[in-house]
């Protein structure tokens, strides 16, 4: 991979960042991340509802012990940047 394509994979990279985060400052959150968040307060295998892997992510981002949408989207936004990397590195 050249450094022009190291360059235009930023910049996509930070554009998808600043779009979840703008996103982020104008919402709230979901009915279903409630449910995750509370999930990792009280952390248990075999839930039919989601993966225990929610649980244990939501364990994770408690320990910030912070209210935000920002704090709580963190890992889906690793992610998010990491998946654009990803294919990224499989298409070119």
């Amino acid at each position: 991979m050249n450094t022009q394509s190291k360059i235009i994979i930023s910049i996509f990279c930070i554009i998808k960042l600043t779009l979840h985060l703008i996103a982020d400052f104008h919402s709230g959150f979901q009915g279903d991340e409630l449910l995750h968040i509370e999930s990792g307060n009280h952390l248990a295998f075999g839930f039919m509802e989601f993966p225990p892997l929610i649980s244990i992510l939501a364990f994770s981002q408690n320990f910030f012990g912070s209210n935000s949408v920002y704090v709580h989207h963190l890992f889906a936004h690793i992610a998010s940047i990491l998946i654009i990397i990803y294919v990224a590195k499989t298409t070119l």
